[in-house]
């Protein structure tokens, strides 16, 4: 075979996948169903062509796939598609995409209480970034994972300092995930002021530019502010418009908003319906191995069954979160 034929070969086929792959990527935030859209016509194209090209373009296609998958809080076919994308991405050639997808597989791990599995993930694409400029928006995203971590490990000084990086590489979108993690470390400090500030902050922006996929997230983050400082009724309204507005498979920021809905419901205190809210998230969290966040629902669980009476069933929630504690797995 000539070296004409071999370039041939390897050009990609009409419809230029890599135009629909940038599409798709550039609109994960703010319009998911075109992005996904594009994304699986991407791969489609790139399938039908030959050569390293259209290898990559697969690439970035399951790239974009995982992304929305773990955004949804599907981890399974998250990990399952960024795995397949580490195929046809290699470090050689593709190191900030490869660290991009490192932080995604990150965050599988860490929702599956396997933070040791995060770690080591994390600090591959940390190593593959090294500090560069030319990529603040990976870096950020692979800080903003590494905050998440250090915070559930204890490790709340090096949180800090951490997310204090992200935040001066990171913008748009990213700036509004770092607003949200500020949240909850001020929160753990009881800061009140302060995080309901950055928890307003990224709802705002969400809502400015129209970011479908966060936003129910910094509403979360709002009504654990709003609930913190006895303020019910905004706490609530936040929750039910969040939920208002998912779509049947986003699995994580129902599972979330519902462990909100609870803590709102007991701050009124109303533990029956606060029971009613935890055993529903509960199946969620069950069905879709959110480990973490299963866990931390099985410990408020348990604690409003102690002050309803029901101690056998609180018993059974506190043996819940033992097992799963007993299956985080750090280094």
């Amino acid at each position: 075979m000539s070296a004409e034929t071999k370039r041939m070969a390897s050009d990609l086929p009409s419809g230029d996948p890599a135009l629909l792959n940038r599409i798709a990527w550039a609109r994960r935030w703010n319009d998911r169903k075109a992005s996904l859209s594009y994304a699986l016509e991407a791969r489609k194209k790139a399938l039908d062509g030959q050569g390293r090209r259209s290898r990559a373009e697969q690439g970035f296609a399951l790239r974009t796939l995982g992304w929305h998958a773990l955004w949804r809080g599907d981890l399974k076919l998250a990990m399952d598609y960024c795995l397949r994308a580490e195929t046809y991405l290699p470090e050689s050639d593709f190191a900030h995409v490869r660290a991009g997808i490192y932080s995604l597989i990150g965050k599988v791990h860490y929702n599956r209480n396997r933070f040791d599995l995060a770690i080591c993930s994390i600090e591959r694409g940390l190593w593959l970034v090294q500090d560069s400029e030319d990529d603040p928006a990976t870096l950020a995203d692979l800080m903003l994972s590494q905050t998440a971590i250090q915070r559930r490990t204890g490790e709340r000084a090096r949180a800090g300092i951490t997310l204090g990086r992200a935040r001066s590489l990171a913008t748009g979108d990213n700036a509004a995930l770092v607003d949200i993690c500020t949240t909850y470390l001020l929160l753990d400090d009881r800061d009140t002021v302060q995080a309901l500030e950055y928890a307003r902050t990224a709802v705002t922006y969400c809502e400015e530019a129209g970011n479908e996929v966060i936003l129910p997230f910094a509403r979360a983050a709002l009504a654990a502010c709003l609930t913190a400082r006895g303020n019910h009724l905004d706490a609530y309204e936040q929750i039910k418009t969040g939920l208002a507005a998912l779509d049947d498979n986003n699995h994580w920021a129902q599972c979330l908003l519902l462990r909100c809905l609870a803590d709102h419901h007991l701050g009124k205190g109303e533990q029956s319906k606060a029971l009613e809210i935890l055993k529903k998230a509960a199946t969620i969290a069950d069905a879709h191995a959110f480990k973490l966040m299963h866990k931390n629902i099985a410990l408020i669980h348990a604690d409003t069954l102690e002050e309803t009476g029901e101690y056998k069933a609180a018993l059974d929630q506190h043996k819940l979160a033992w097992r799963l504690q007993n299956e985080t797995r750090l280094r």
